[in-house]
């Protein structure tokens, strides 16, 4: 059971092996699904971040003297007068851009994940597959938006009031963590809601060892194909970042199928 990991990340490319034109549509999911996930970034990023520069220009020192404190940055800036509209806009476009990042995760990621479990030679009903995913990836991105918002939140009001706020950053650096090492388990189990949590339960907490490591070794894949893309980036910009996006999205889907091996068969 303990060489389990490593054993599985061996039979991860034999999978591979066994299905080429699987990963590779199983890759290309995956790029398409990086493509329109940093198109929907930057589109509401930087329509936020326009917006802001333009309240950071309106508002002055003399402008904020009045200002009372408030639970909030936007509750503050509200008080000052001509920039409530704006203050709107940047709010609507916080939930716009949530609710469409969550939307290509589901959609995009349902896809390549299926398509994982079938190069595994696991056959799932897609629809039941879609249906669980977006349950368990409803649950995490909610805790995930309410740890984020309560950091902000609390964050700015030690700003307010000169209090540290490196406790807070630790904290939700692990929440963050946590919540991350369980969404990428539940995504990896399959069968009936009792199935599901048993696996789950087994996998992430009794066998949270296993996990750990399969985890490191994920983290070092990584690493390698940041090191390889800086070394070419270094020769040639393009090939750099040509370098960066093939490798990385052949790290994600092979780190996939290789976390499915592992969690099901622990």
């Amino acid at each position: 059971m303990k060489f389990v990991p490593f054993r599985q990340f061996l039979e991860s490319f034999k999978s591979i092996k066994r299905s080429p034109g699987l990963f590779a549509l199983n890759a290309l999911t995956d790029l398409v699904f990086l493509l329109v996930f940093s198109a929907v970034y930057i589109f509401f990023v930087v329509g936020i971040m326009d917006n802001i520069y333009n309240i950071s220009g309106s508002v002055t020192k003399d402008m904020l003297q009045n200002v009372q404190p408030a639970e909030n940055i936007f509750g503050m800036l509200s008080q000052v007068s001509g920039l409530n509209t704006q203050i709107g806009i940047i709010i609507s476009m916080l939930i716009y851009f949530t609710i469409a990042a969550f939307l290509v995760w589901i959609v995009m990621q349902a896809i390549s994940w299926w398509l994982s479990f079938r190069l595994n030679k696991i056959k799932l009903n897609f629809f039941s597959h879609f249906a669980s995913f977006s349950l368990f990836g409803l649950v995490w991105w909610g805790l995930f938006v309410l740890i984020v918002y309560m950091f902000f939140r609390v964050s700015f009001h030690n700003i307010l009031y000169s209090a540290s706020s490196n406790w807070i950053t630790i904290v939700t650096c692990l929440l963050l963590v946590l919540i991350t090492y369980f969404e990428l388990a539940s995504y990896s189990v399959y069968g009936s809601f009792r199935e599901t949590m048993k696996k789950l339960f087994n996998a992430a907490i009794m066998n949270a060892h296993l996990l750990i490591l399969t985890y490191a070794i994920i983290t070092a894949l990584f690493a390698v194909v940041y090191l390889i893309s800086i070394a070419v980036f270094n020769l040639s910009a393009i090939a750099g970042l040509v370098a960066g996006a093939v490798l990385t999205t052949l790290a994600i889907t092979f780190s996939r199928i290789y976390l499915i091996n592992v969690v099901n068969r622990i």
